[in-house]
């Protein structure tokens, strides 16, 4: 055994079938349909994506998707899994810290120890709360720090040992070991305890999704694990090679977070049946509403004029574009790495609307396999979060044609925080501020 271990999830947005759906109670019965079968398949993560904002021209009429709850949505699978462990995606900008604390604490418990949380700064949904705009981006990540502060001040208030078994058999609490809690910073303040104890693991794994080199420093800071978009492998080398760059930079002693990609697939017994299968699921795509859709995400750099075969000219990218566009300026960069390496506007557009950067492999099991091994023996990974396209049964078949190839270098764990604590990772993806927290007690 290495000191790694290969870590599979399954990413639910991109795995749900929204476009079978003829009632929007489905989307539960959907989303309960997929963790059950990575958790009876032995996957170590689902992780439920999330944009708080709504925008209803963004909307697709022929594939609508429901923004249901993550939290709610991450309890009610909490209830019907056994295993596996479960992360949801919450904004730091639009929560108040005590309440999270208390919601994600709880539903460790609830779940026994298997919940995860990524922590997004969101770049949008300033009018759902009832604000004019939105914090710039190194405001947003400084709020972020605050907010995740207050909660691992708040997680590690009740110390080890503060709960035990009395005399008489029965649960007792020692008070002198609950802390309060007196973080007073310049956005974010919380005082008093938490009433809500450790649970098996301690408290939800911590993610982080951001790219720029603002998140770049926030994971390396905070992240245990992050949910990284890599378009093509040069990028995943570049990221994963900056995400240990950056802790070793900080020279605090701890090790770098996971990193897990989204990798989307179409499978098939041959590469041609799967080129197949991929061929007809790109034939539901509307390339008219891709290239507005995606003029929205490139800072209003406008493609409209474009043949949809030709290679999209990198000139279009020297431009500063529009406001909202530059909220998102590292998936703006991600975009312009697909335009230098020559692709059409067809298959970009493709690209946009299959997984929105996140990387799409087609072809067979076999290939599937040797393709995530290779990228995690050359460290652009450390594990993937699958997703499926153009095919209905993608999960069914992947736990049985695709998994049990990569079963030697995959290990079982206990709780998701394991998961940055594979052998040889002690401590891994923890920050010194919380080893610290975990040794001492305090």
């Amino acid at each position: 055994m290495t000191d790694r271990r290969l870590i599979l999830g399954v990413h639910l947005g991109i795995s749900r079938r929204t476009f079978a759906l003829t009632d929007p109670e489905q989307n539960l019965d959907e989303s309960l349909r997929i963790a059950q079968l990575a958790d009876e398949g032995g996957l170590d993560l689902l992780f439920r994506g999330d944009f708080i904002q709504f925008k209803k021209e963004a909307v697709n009429p022929d594939r609508p998707i429901f923004a249901l709850d993550p939290l709610v949505e991450t309890t009610a699978l909490a209830a019907h899994t056994k295993r596996i462990g479960l992360v949801a995606t919450l904004s730091t900008t639009f929560n108040v810290p005590y309440i999270l604390a208390r919601q994600l604490q709880t539903l460790d418990h609830i779940s026994g120890g298997r919940i995860g949380w990524n922590a997004v700064t969101s770049f949008d949904g300033e009018g759902h709360f009832g604000l004019d705009v939105i914090p710039d981006q190194p405001e947003r990540y400084r709020l972020a720090s605050e907010f995740i502060d207050i909660l691992n001040a708040l997680w590690s208030s009740w110390s080890p040992g503060s709960l035990y078994i009395g005399d008489d058999g029965l649960l007792k609490v020692d008070k002198n070991k609950i802390r309060d809690v007196d973080y007073r910073g310049t956005y974010r303040s919380s005082r008093g305890g938490l009433g809500v104890p450790r649970s098996r693991q301690g408290w939800p794994l911590q993610f982080q999704a951001g790219a720029s080199s603002y998140g770049i420093a926030f994971a390396a800071q905070y992240a245990e694990a992050i949910f990284a978009a890599a378009p093509t492998a040069g990028h995943a080398e570049r990221f994963y090679a900056s995400i240990h760059d950056a802790v070793k930079a900080r020279g605090d002693g701890r090790q770098p977070p996971v990193i897990l990609p989204a990798l989307i697939l179409t499978l098939a017994d041959t590469a041609e049946a799967a080129r197949e299968k991929y061929v007809q699921a790109n034939a539901h795509i509307n390339y008219a509403s891709g290239v507005k859709a995606l003029e929205g995400q490139l800072n209003g750099i406008r493609l409209d004029d474009l043949d949809l075969d030709q290679p999209v000219p990198i000139e279009r990218f020297n431009t500063e574009g529009s406001a909202e566009g530059r909220r998102r300026i590292s998936r703006q960069q991600l975009y312009r790495e697909l335009v230098e390496s020559g692709l059409t506007l067809r298959r970009i557009l493709e690209i946009h609307s299959i997984g929105n950067t996140h990387h799409i492999f087609v072809g067979s099991y076999d290939e599937a396999a040797a393709y995530i091994r290779d990228w995690y023996d050359k460290r652009r990974a450390d594990g993937f979060l699958v997703g499926f396209y153009g095919d209905e049964q993608g999960l069914e078949n992947f736990l049985e044609h695709v998994a049990p190839q990569l079963a030697d270098i995959r290990q079982p764990v206990d709780t998701p925080r394991d998961l940055a604590r594979a052998p040889g990772r002690a401590g891994a993806g923890m920050s010194a501020h919380r080893l610290a927290l975990s040794a001492s007690g305090n």
